[in-house]
């Protein structure tokens, strides 16, 4: 989990996944970097469950995070674009994601990623499990979503659209 440890973010969500996932998989290890009113539900969890925390981790660094995890879970109730949707994707790192705002302009189901609606624990076990013991389907979501963003949300591209706007405007 990379954000604010928040509602809306499903941070507590996110954590009742975990503690079901980690019943069928004890080999599993969870980071979580940020912070937030939900932060009191970490120290309880890590007397049974392997997680890391940081409050903070270097921006600069993150690449290293999303290149050695396995998967991403994103469980926002409530959410435009997030960071750390375009980061996972643009490293190759499969994400599971609840069906919400943007999210599912930019996750294609089954295509870059898993979406999951209604978000709900089984739902995504059964998900992230598929994603962990499939190699296949992980670097093909890996793969489609680097393109993806490299297609859409590269600096290159972004400043050609802005450009395109600013000659729209000026003519």
């Amino acid at each position: 989990f990379i954000g604010r440890l928040s509602y809306i973010k499903g941070f507590d969500i996110y954590m009742n996944v975990i503690k079901e996932l980690y019943k069928y998989d004890k080999d599993l290890n969870f980071l979580i970097i940020g912070k937030g009113p939900l932060k009191k539900l970490i120290k309880p969890a890590q007397k049974t469950i392997p997680i890391l925390h940081s409050d903070f981790y270097p921006y600069e660094k993150m690449v290293d995070i999303y290149n050695h995890s396995k998967v991403v879970l994103i469980t926002s109730r409530f959410e435009g674009v997030p960071t750390t949707l375009l980061e996972s994707l643009a490293c190759e790192t499969p994400v599971i994601a609840s069906n919400v705002g943007g999210i599912s302009e930019v996750l294609r189901n089954d295509e870059n990623g898993l979406l999951i609606k209604d978000f709900n624990a089984k739902s995504a076990i059964s998900k992230i499990i598929d994603v962990l013991h499939d190699q296949d389907k992980s670097s093909t979501f890996g793969r489609n979503g680097r393109n993806l963003v490299l297609d859409n949300f590269s600096w290159d591209v972004i400043t050609d659209k802005i450009e395109m706007v600013y000659k729209n405007f000026l003519l």
